[in-house]
């Protein structure tokens, strides 16, 4: 399993938080969303999650993607995903997230 890493850049109103690696379940996931979660309760108006250099995610990475769409509506913040990656893409449109996750190919403020 290879590592996962974690960059935040944030402004007033927008967090960006870029990974770069694979995305498995157990404690990477974990710790995505609790730094997601960390963020949420920040007052920005937008999170985006970039996954451009994210090269593999599993379902247990998926779901955690859907609990903070999920944690980010009950607070009322736009996250967006941005996958530029077409793998990824493929398994998102597959399961049909785009129709309920704000996903676009890349992201630019």
């Amino acid at each position: 399993m290879a590592n996962l890493s974690l960059k935040t850049t944030s402004s007033t109103i927008r967090c960006i938080i870029t990974l770069s690696g694979e995305i498995w379940g157990g404690d990477q996931s974990h710790h995505l969303y609790e730094e997601t979660s960390r963020l949420l309760d920040e007052n920005f108006k937008e999170i985006v999650i970039d996954l451009k250099d994210v090269v593999f995610i599993n379902s247990s990475g998926v779901a955690m993607l859907v609990r903070l769409h999920v944690k980010a509506e009950q607070k009322q913040v736009k996250l967006t995903i941005a996958c530029a990656n077409d793998n990824l893409k493929k398994t998102f449109d597959f399961m049909a997230l785009d129709k309920v996750m704000h996903i676009v190919d890349s992201y630019r403020p």
